[in-house]
């Protein structure tokens, strides 16, 4: 039918633009609450959904607690190599950084890239940036 023929079209045209235009901040709760099988689960959901991000998406992973640390400095493309990066980041991940605070990193995400030095680090600042929080 017509209707369904643009719905597709506009499903193809929303993950394309959201693929091109945004980039994907994960934030993984390392704060001791989290120990045991929770931070196991938050690793998965975190790896999975980092499987599942397309070749050439922006993203980046910060981890907190007391306080944050960011995979890299500035979000990159998914490839193989940023991907297996990420997969060892996650994998050394520990629960044990105090207490939860959120709103730091959270700051800092909403802020990351705002001294950029270089165009590729401007172009960025233009993104829709979402933001996956995975915490108990």
């Amino acid at each position: 039918s017509k209707s369904s023929s643009s719905n597709s079209n506009c499903s193809s045209k929303t993950a394309a633009a959201s693929h091109n235009e945004s980039e994907t901040i994960f934030m993984l709760d390392l704060s001791c609450s989290m120990e045991g099988s929770c931070l196991e689960d938050a690793k998965k959901v975190l790896l999975l959904s980092l499987h599942h991000l397309p070749n050439g998406a922006l993203f980046n992973v910060v981890c907190f607690g007391d306080s944050f640390e960011f995979l890299f400095p500035v979000s990159r493309a998914m490839s193989a190599a940023s991907r297996a990066e990420a997969g060892r980041f996650v994998s050394r991940c520990r629960a044990s950084w105090g207490t939860t605070n959120l709103w730091e990193p959270l700051s800092a995400c909403m802020l990351f890239n705002e001294a950029a030095e270089d165009q590729q680090q401007q172009q960025t600042q233009t993104l829709l940036r979402n933001v996956c929080l995975i915490s108990d």
